[in-house]
């Protein structure tokens, strides 16, 4: 007998909805910004090992990609408590915490990415990012 109320089932395809969201929106927007620079810094006439050196030396975008690292995990965390219906901030905290340990892992793949410090900075404010998107979806305020 399955003593475990529909109600307290976490909405697995919530999750993975917002953990999906949050990663492919963040890698893209990553890639759209180098992107960007190097487009502008060959406007600016850099050459091409110029370009190159200045977007692996990306200080002032790194603290951009942290920024948006978090504003996507309160989506996705919203999207999933949204799709959920109910226990929203759980749900959000749950997609948070995926995505910082995927972070995490990425961040152990690639040392050199980011700094250190602003790496670990933008993993432990995903979960708190997540739980915000959830607790947005719970209050009601966006409805579409």
């Amino acid at each position: 007998m399955d003593d475990t109320r529909e109600d307290d089932r976490l909405n697995v395809e919530g999750i993975l909805i917002g953990t999906v969201f949050g990663i492919v929106v963040t890698v893209g927007s990553a890639l759209l910004i180098g992107v960007l620079l190097a487009e502008v810094l060959s406007k600016q006439g850099l050459s091409q090992r110029e370009i190159e050196e200045a977007v692996a030396s990306k200080q002032a975008t790194d603290w951009l990609h942290a920024g948006l690292a978090a504003v996507w995990t309160s989506v996705g965390g919203y999207l999933a408590a949204k799709r959920a219906g109910d226990r929203e901030s759980l749900h959000g905290l749950l997609v948070g915490g995926v995505l910082a340990v995927v972070a995490g892992v990425g961040m152990l793949a690639m040392p050199q990415a980011m700094p250190i410090d602003l790496t670990v900075l933008g993993v432990l404010l995903m979960i708190p990012a997540g739980m915000i998107g959830g607790f947005i979806a719970s209050t009601r305020v966006l409805e579409f």
